[in-house]
């Protein structure tokens, strides 16, 4: 848990952000598992409209 404390945030601009481009490889990622056999369409579900400090003011 110590290691994982500083990691949360690591390289991002601010605590919960995704890169979009991480967020879609998931989603290739489970279709060549074969885990989700109907595709999910890209950025489906994808926001940062709640944890962007600039999106919340």
């Amino acid at each position: 848990m110590e290691y994982l404390a500083d990691k949360y945030q690591d390289d991002a601009k601010y605590f919960g952000q995704i890169d979009p481009d991480r967020w879609n490889n998931f989603y290739q990622w489970l279709w060549e598992k074969q885990t989700n056999r109907q595709g999910i369409p890209k950025d489906f579900g994808f926001t940062d409209d709640f944890v962007n400090p600039e999106k919340l003011k």
